[in-house]
């Protein structure tokens, strides 16, 4: 019986590996060690006018208000953002 191992299993297992070792000892470090909710993050979350696409856009700012999101990314969609002033 002939054992084969592939080149796919080879690096699937060496990650695997590297994985394992990178990990800490204690599973719960991480949690511990993450920073406070009142600290802010590097990450701003945005949205898409295109989402609200159904809706007027007092509609469009009065949900954004709501979800208290001040990043929006404006598209060509009905009244949001007109490309052409009439």
């Amino acid at each position: 019986m002939k054992n084969v191992f592939s080149r796919r299993d080879f690096v699937r297992s060496t990650v695997l590996a590297t994985a394992a070792f990178a990990l800490p000892n204690d599973p719960f470090a991480i949690a511990r060690a993450s920073p406070p909710p009142e600290a802010t993050s590097p990450i701003r979350l945005g949205l898409a006018s295109y989402t609200l696409r159904n809706f007027t856009r007092a509609q469009m700012i009065g949900f954004l208000k709501q979800l208290n999101m001040s990043a929006i990314n404006l598209k060509d969609v009905k009244d949001h953002l007109p490309t052409n002033p009439q």
